[in-house]
């Protein structure tokens, strides 16, 4: 039972955990140039906060017991950080961080209510963590992509599209893992990891295919083809297909899995992806 005084304190802690998140974000704008080691003062930060919030002793089975919590704050800090140096306008920057950090109040408010397993069933915060999910798809997509198109050489092509399908395979499974744990499933982790293990080859296998042909979207001026503007049409086109096979998993654990359902999920899918192939200029970067 979670009392008023309770909830005073879970919504105190949350609120300085994302402030000092908004603080990282702050430091990274004012010096862009330390972005390394902006990225690891985030790492280590995330993971002090999940240490006193969730009261992690540190022994190990309690640690990777509770390591299921540090997913999501860890994969969406750090691809929303990345996020932030795609954009040139300070402003733009701004804005991000700003979401960031209500994202983060939220985020961990949910994390604390699942934290206690008669709390899981609340629909509010299981869909926070859902559509938060869902974003760090997205952000980290993004980022394995950038990376890869950044680093990327003709001489050694093949060991960084190898790292990159086992990335996004890691990505796919990590976040569908906790979703399938978050929405109480708990008992039948073992069961749904085939099911897992399935959506995450189908992720890694998209993301080699598209790893051959990389475009950016939206492409909104000439000259941002040359300095890689847009975010890459294949972290968009994961973002959906994680949709998809997440919803599929969902509706079978609620057990509300049907024909009508299944078609709703195709339709949507088909509709997005065809509409990003359509309008998406078929140009390489690189």
């Amino acid at each position: 039972m979670i009392t008023k005084n309770n909830m005073s304190t879970l919504t105190r802690k949350s609120l300085i955990n994302s402030l000092l998140v908004g603080v990282v974000f702050a430091i990274s704008l004012a010096l862009p140039s330390g972005f390394g080691y902006i990225t690891l003062a985030l790492i280590v930060l995330v993971l002090v906060l999940w240490k006193f919030f969730f009261d992690v002793d540190l022994k190990l089975p309690v640690m990777l017991e509770k390591s299921k919590f540090l997913i999501l704050p860890i994969l969406f800090n750090l691809g929303s950080l990345y996020l932030t140096t795609l954009f040139f306008q300070t402003f733009a920057k701004g804005l991000i961080s700003l979401a960031v950090v209500i994202a983060n109040y939220y985020l961990w408010v949910a994390l604390r209510k699942v934290h206690n397993l008669s709390d899981r069933a609340a629909i509010l915060h299981r869909n926070v963590l859902i559509v938060v999910s869902f974003m760090t798809v997205f952000l980290g997509s993004t980022t394995i992509f950038r990376l890869f198109m950044l680093l990327n050489t003709s001489a050694s092509r093949g060991w960084y599209q190898l790292l990159l399908t086992i990335s996004i395979f890691l990505l796919f499974y990590v976040v569908s893992y906790f979703l399938t744990w978050e929405n109480g499933a708990n008992d039948d982790i073992k069961k749904l990891r085939p099911y897992n293990i399935v959506n995450s080859l189908l992720g890694a296998e998209v993301a080699w295919i598209s790893s051959v042909w990389i475009v950016n979207y939206p492409v909104i001026a000439i000259q941002e083809k040359a300095n890689l503007g847009g975010t890459p049409l294949p972290a968009v086109l994961l973002a959906i297909i994680f949709y998809f096979l997440w919803g599929i998993i969902f509706h079978k654990l609620d057990y509300s899995l049907t024909r009508r359902v299944l078609t709703e999920y195709i339709f949507v899918a088909i509709l997005f992806i065809t509409v990003l192939l359509v309008t998406a200029r078929w140009l390489p970067t690189f």
